[in-house]
């Protein structure tokens, strides 16, 4: 480790055949499990998107690499779960906004994924809008394919 390293405090990088370079944002020492980031190539809207992966050291597992594709394979229905929840929050926030074109008025972002070690996984799924002239993020908390919580970003 040369003395920039230790001044920046050099993040680790693991490859991976199937995420590519992901970038650890959180070890500790004596930690064996934080978080990795990367960005990767998203079928359902043919963009490259952000992902944040639980997982040890070593990378993620077979389980995470099974449930991206399962998050791909559902994203119609993932986008049919969290509208009613989006709408509601514009609703809250007396814009009264309605999801008319989904791909076009919403974009995903980001996707964190967690050790999928339960069933139901619970995970996060973040989009930008478009929907106003305001840039915002919309988080949702998802259990499978159920959005069951939002939150708001800026």
């Amino acid at each position: 480790m040369d003395f920039l390293d230790f001044i920046f405090k050099k993040r680790q990088k693991v490859k991976s055949d199937f995420f590519g370079t992901m970038t650890a944002t959180k070890f500790k020492k004596g930690q064996n499990t934080s978080y990795f980031e990367c960005r990767r190539y998203f079928k359902p809207t043919q963009k490259i998107i952000e992902l944040v992966i639980e997982c040890e050291k070593s990378g993620e597992t077979e389980k995470q690499i099974t449930f991206f594709k399962w998050i791909e394979d559902n994203y119609p229905e993932i986008c049919k779960s969290v509208t009613p929840l989006i709408e509601c929050l514009y609703e809250y926030l007396k814009s009264g906004k309605k999801i008319v074109d989904f791909p076009k008025e919403l974009e995903v972002r980001q996707l964190f994924l967690p050790q999928c070690d339960s069933v139901p996984v619970e995970w996060d799924i973040l989009f930008e809008t478009r929907l106003d002239s305001q840039k915002h993020y919309f988080r949702l908390v998802m259990k499978g394919l159920e959005a069951v919580g939002i939150g708001m970003e800026s």
